[in-house]
């Protein structure tokens, strides 16, 4: 319940343009190792194997608490519309002057028509999961890494969903 009144007031601020961003210089490539870990338990239980690959030392200029809230929402999504014994890999690169995320889970197919609304407020595709969600992760994603000057977008083919951002940072990008 905390968590969801948390992105209620997060888009609601966001909405208002009164969220304040704490911009410093953060390792990316730690925080989401760091994540991954918190992660890797629930996957067990759940018979899910998590494969990373993520380049060292990349870093960006973001506001700390919304990177690690972007990376626990999508992995939290990933690990639950997983199927048991299903896989989640993430990797993490530097692409030129960004870096890029992918998060990508094996599992069903997400229609065309609902990857175009997947990052709306409220919106969710898979009924049997409404109980545990309430369709408002993606569309803090969304907001977040607009915030910080990048992109998400979403693919879903047979058997395997990926979802990438791209934010502007990497080796040489300076901490604050």
């Amino acid at each position: 319940m905390r968590e969801l009144i948390e992105n209620l007031l997060f888009l609601a601020k966001s909405d208002a343009d009164r969220l304040p961003l704490t911009l410093t210089g953060i390792n990316l490539s730690e925080l989401l190792e760091e994540t991954l870990l918190t992660f890797e338990p629930v996957a067990f239980e759940q018979g899910i194997l998590i494969d990373s690959e993520i380049a060292p030392d990349l870093k960006l200029t973001a506001d700390t608490a919304q990177m690690k809230q972007l990376v626990m929402i999508l992995l939290d999504n990933a690990v639950k519309f997983t199927p048991e014994y299903g896989i989640v890999k993430v990797n993490m690169a530097e692409e030129g002057s960004s870096v890029q995320v992918t998060v990508t889970n094996s599992g069903s197919v997400i229609a065309p028509e609902d990857r175009e609304r997947i990052f709306q407020k409220f919106y969710q595709t898979d009924r049997s999961h409404a109980t545990e969600g309430h369709g408002i992760g993606l569309a803090v994603v969304k907001r977040v890494v607009e915030l910080h000057r990048g992109t998400v977008s979403v693919s879903s083919e047979e058997n395997a969903t990926t979802f990438t951002v791209v934010l502007p940072g990497g080796r040489g990008c300076e901490e604050m």
